[in-house]
């Protein structure tokens, strides 16, 4: 007869909740997502775009996780960060406003999954938040509140400009209530471990994911001011790469970091470049659940296959995750009658069982959990989708592209995009397939 934990099971549903709406929200902040016309004057750093809004929340997650000493101190920290959540909800605040209240509920939750001493929790998490970001573009239509329609050309331009928010964003109201919930689980199931100690991850973890989540922002800057001095001399407009700076950067973490860790940025970098869930326009709920199913499936063949830590099975199954991507990306390139519905089913329907395979196999099988690393990785993939350019609609025919703006990192589609973006991409998870194969020869740093 099976036993089940049903604490664990009630810690990992609660650690699963809070990932899956704080993914939600630094995917996508606003209700309205970055698109809405441009200057052509150079702009100043967007203080209140979505970018700094991710930056913000992702730093204030590595504070919580890497600051408190007590299991105790990162409950209160959680239950601050749902407050904050309830309170962008209800009330027409800033994008910083939820980013912040997320940031506080996920970096609790990846402390408390790394201190459970069981790899499938911070698993549970990853996937958890991969599927949150994923859904974000299938849930557009309800955030908007509005039928989507084609908008102009120059309307898919980033800018620095104002958001316009919705105060009672119904999404964002049952998520917030969802953590909250989630939050007094954890708190109940743990009332006795409140006096102790978690262990802090290490400094240049943190450093390290931490300065990789600011340069996010800045490339982002980077991006508009591109944009600007591209329209002043009359060059045109076309696809920005700038951004695969930090995907570089990335896969140089990946590298140096010890034993088989980096394996989490390299799967970031790479489910960012692939082509997503983006391939169809349906929208809503339903859509949305298909998504989070398909992440969740690929994460649970991802557990069971990698259960054993110390040997090669794991990385193994990260560089045919990271090969899978990119020959779905690749066919991007098919444009026959027939061959053009591979890509959009795939993109649909096997991109999200795959990214939530790769991100769930480099965290479960590689070494105990560096709780820094894995939310520097999980932060980077919301940036990086901005960074990149590789969403916004001016690189594509605009009646071919998603009108809603609400793109998260599973709404990069490049069927419609430049082939200087899908070689990238291309070249890109091609890249990570060779990173994690050398990953894949290291011994892991320490026992599981």
């Amino acid at each position: 007869m099976v036993h089940l934990d049903h604490r664990l099971i009630a810690v990992t549903s609660s650690v699963i909740a809070i990932a899956l709406v704080t993914g939600g929200v630094l995917t996508a902040p606003t209700s309205q997502g970055d698109v809405f016309g441009f200057s052509a004057s150079l702009p100043s750093f967007p203080v209140e775009s979505s970018p700094t809004a991710i930056a913000i929340g992702g730093l204030l997650a590595l504070l919580v996780a890497a600051l408190p000493k007590r299991v105790g101190v990162t409950l209160v920290g959680m239950g601050a960060g749902a407050v904050v959540l309830v309170v962008a909800a209800l009330l027409d605040t800033q994008p910083v406003v939820a980013t912040i209240g997320a940031g506080a509920a996920l970096g609790g939750a990846v402390a408390l999954a790394s201190t459970i001493g069981r790899r499938t929790v911070l698993a549970a998490a990853v996937a958890g938040f991969a599927a949150g970001g994923y859904a974000v573009p299938a849930l557009a239509r309800i955030r908007r509140r509005e039928p989507s329609t084609p908008r102009r050309y120059a309307d898919y331009i980033p800018s620095d400009g104002p958001y316009t928010r919705f105060a009672g964003d119904p999404v964002l109201v049952i998520g917030a209530a969802v953590v909250v919930a989630a939050v007094i689980v954890l708190v109940v199931l743990h009332r006795r471990r409140f006096a102790e100690a978690i262990e802090r991850p290490p400094l240049s973890s943190v450093g390290i994911a931490a300065a990789t989540t600011v340069g996010g922002a800045l490339v982002f800057w980077w991006f508009l001011r591109w944009i600007s001095s591209t329209t002043q001399q009359s060059t045109g407009l076309n696809t920005f790469l700038g951004g695969y700076v930090l995907t570089v950067a990335a896969v140089v973490i990946a590298l140096v970091t010890p034993g088989r860790r980096g394996a989490i940025w390299l799967a970031a970098v790479a489910v960012v470049a692939a082509h997503g869930a983006d391939g169809i326009t349906t929208s809503g709920a339903s859509m949305a659940l298909i998504i989070t199913a398909l992440i969740g499936i690929g994460a649970a063949a991802a557990v069971v296959l990698s259960r054993e830590p110390q040997s090669k099975r794991a990385p193994l199954l990260v560089v045919g995750g990271l090969t899978a991507l990119t020959v779905l990306t690749a066919t991007q390139f098919l444009d026959g009658d027939l061959s053009a519905a591979v890509p959009v089913l795939g993109g649909a329907f096997v991109v999200p069982a795959v990214a939530g395979f790769v991100l769930v196999a480099a965290v479960h099988g590689a070494t105990p959990p560096d709780g820094a690393i894995v939310i520097g990785a999980l932060v980077a993939l919301p940036l990086l989708t901005r960074t990149t350019g590789a969403t916004v609609g001016w690189t594509a025919y605009t009646p071919l592209t998603d009108a809603d703006g609400l793109d998260g990192f599973g709404g990069l589609s490049y069927s419609a995009a430049t082939a200087t973006g899908t070689v990238s991409a291309v070249v890109t998870t091609a890249v990570c397939s060779a990173a994690a194969l050398i990953l894949l020869r290291r011994s892991p740093a320490t026992a599981d």
